[in-house]
């Protein structure tokens, strides 16, 4: 590895050390300073720190990306999640049932529906709470 290869690696590890956050905010700075050209050497440094931030930006998205990718390759398509506390699902009339004007009833996809359970009472004033045991 070159010198030149070792101080990119120390500059990019520095960059990647910092608050994302703290760059996002230095990115319009830099890219205001970016598009007002001046021939000084300060307008330079400023193009370069511009594309640093956002080449950490772009980074950023591309591995949640990958990383969404990856889950979802791991988790299996037909896997089905248990419905939540206090939802129970309401299912369409049974196969066969028909309503008093004769004409089958028409087609409805399942739904959830919100039941409300009933706050739990408060313990009796005269006997102690019992403890809760690690």
């Amino acid at each position: 590895m070159t010198a030149t290869e070792k101080k990119l690696k120390e500059i990019v590890r520095e960059i990647l050390s910092m608050s994302e956050c703290d760059l996002m905010e230095l990115l319009p700075v830099y890219q205001h300073r970016m598009e007002n050209f001046e021939t000084i050497g300060e307008w330079e440094e400023a193009v370069v720190m511009y594309f640093l931030i956002n080449a950490c930006r772009i980074k950023n998205i591309q591995f949640g990306e990958r990383v969404n990718q990856l889950n979802s390759r791991k988790r299996p398509a037909t896997r089905r999640r248990p419905a939540p506390v206090g939802v129970t699902p309401v299912l369409p009339p049974a196969a066969g049932s028909r309503p008093k004007g004769g004409k089958p009833p028409a087609r409805r996809t399942p739904s959830l529906e919100l039941v409300k359970f009933p706050a739990p009472a408060p313990p009796a004033p005269d006997r102690p709470r019992p403890r809760r045991t690690r």
